[in-house]
């Protein structure tokens, strides 16, 4: 389920997962943003990988 919402920084930086995505680019992971680091990609791997297949 895909759902818009405005989001504060808080919000954001307690995130299990940050991605960026564009029409261009398609979906990419966020790594770091300030002082908070992800490592778990999972997610945007998964994500883009159905947006590969479904954009070829």
């Amino acid at each position: 389920m895909l759902e818009e919402a405005e989001l504060r920084a808080g919000d954001v930086l307690v995130a299990d997962a940050l991605l960026l995505s564009n029409s261009l680019m398609g979906i990419w992971p966020v790594a770091q943003l300030d002082a908070r680091v992800w490592r778990d990609f999972t997610v945007a791997q998964r994500l883009r990988q159905h947006w590969l297949a479904e954009t070829a």
